[in-house]
Order: structure tokens, then sequence, then C-alpha cells
């Protein structure tokens, strides 16, 4: 899955050489959209090193906490090392904010630490907002207005899906399924090992959850 995954590291690695912002490809259709991202934020196409993992979590973009326009430094450096597959958990402990990392508690319970190369979150929408309301008309078909959502969209169709369905990775679809191109369930349903979420509004992935025990096998494997 190696040459696949470059589908998406690669588009991005421009913008963590630069120092971006925004995508090149996606800054056109911001500038005429009604979305109100954060200015000042990385973008966050992923959590964790999509090139290392083999269990992969979809939501629709990342959070933006009432102290994230205030990002240090050193956690702006550690999202950009992120997006360049660079950086690692310890990188990530000393390079976040507190905010940061209690999200990454809640989010990921125990299974934090082996969030930076066995189990990476894919985001279908890279730029941070507080709430979907700030997406704007991106957030209706964010796939059909941003490049980048787009690419990210047929990539998890045409190559992980795919392996999730055959089992050669763990694929769960938590937030904004219709979005992601995957219908709009009102259950669960698993495909081998594939995880498609009813529209619920969490989507934590800790071994208490829903998909905690699929998670908890899988990671035994990798």
């Amino acid at each position: 899955m190696a040459f696949e995954i470059k589908t998406i590291t690669d588009t991005w690695q421009s913008v963590s050489a630069n120092r971006s912002f925004v995508h090149p490809s996606d800054e056109r259709a911001l500038t005429q959209s009604t979305a109100k991202f954060s200015q000042g934020r990385v973008p966050e196409p992923w959590f964790g090193n999509p090139r290392l993992a083999r269990i992969f979590v979809l939501t629709l973009n990342p959070g933006h906490g009432k102290a994230d326009d205030n990002h240090s430094t050193a956690t702006q450096d550690f999202f950009w090392s992120m997006m360049d597959c660079k950086a690692d958990y310890s990188d990530y402990l000393s390079g976040v904010s507190q905010d940061g990392l209690n999200w990454g508690r809640r989010h990921y319970g125990s299974f934090l630490e082996r969030s930076m190369s066995a189990i990476c979150n894919l985001r279908l929408v890279a730029y941070p907002s507080p709430d979907k309301a700030a997406t704007g008309n991106i957030s209706a078909a964010p796939a059909d207005v941003l490049p980048t959502a787009r690419l990210m969209r047929d990539f998890v169709h045409n190559s992980l899906a795919p392996a999730a369905r055959n089992g050669d990775c763990l694929l769960l679809v938590m937030r904004s399924p219709q979005a992601w191109g995957f219908g709009n369930p009102d259950a669960d349903s698993w495909d081998n090992g594939l995880f498609v979420s009813r529209s619920l509004r969490t989507a934590s992935i800790t071994p208490s959850s829903r998909v905690g025990p699929a998670i908890q096998e899988w990671l035994a494997k990798v």
C-alpha cells in the first residue's frame, strides 16, 4: 500500500516545506467559500503517520479550541513535521499544547501511544474549525469544493476501502460517512476490516469505544 499512500503524502510535502497554512490547490475555493477557518492554524490532513499505519480512522476535519489561536512555534513545527511524516510520539508529547494533549487522551485513551505509528486519523478537510457550522458551504460536499478533499476521498475509496474489505487494514469511518462517500447509514456496519458508523457526535476510538476491541486486535498484529 506504500505506493498508494504517496498519493496523499506527496501532495502535502510542499506545504510542509514552505511552512504554509493553505494548500495552493485549495486557495481559490477557500477564498470563494463561506467557511471561517482559523488563520494561523497549520493544516492537519491527518493525525499520525499514514506511511506506517495499518489502522485508519476517518473524520471530517480537525477541531479548533478556544486556545488554539495562540499555537506556539513548537506546536506549529510539530504539525508541519507530522504532515511530512517525520514526527513521532515523543515529538507529540513535547511539541503540542496542553489542549492538544488533552484532545489526544480523550480521543485515543491508552491507544494514544500508538497514534503516531500504527493508527492514523485521516481528515477529509485539512483545515481546523471550532464546529461544522464554521466550514460553511464546504460542509455539504467537501470533496466537490476542495481539491485536497477530493484527493483524500478518492484515495480512501480506491485504495483503503478495498484493502479493508480484503482484510489488509482496518478502516474506521467515524464521522461524516456521507461526505466521505459511504452513504448515510442508520446503523453501524462491518465489512471485514471496514467499519462505517451511523451518524453520531462522538468519534472516540478509546479501548472502551465501539471500535476499541477491533483496534486492540489489530494492534496485536502490527
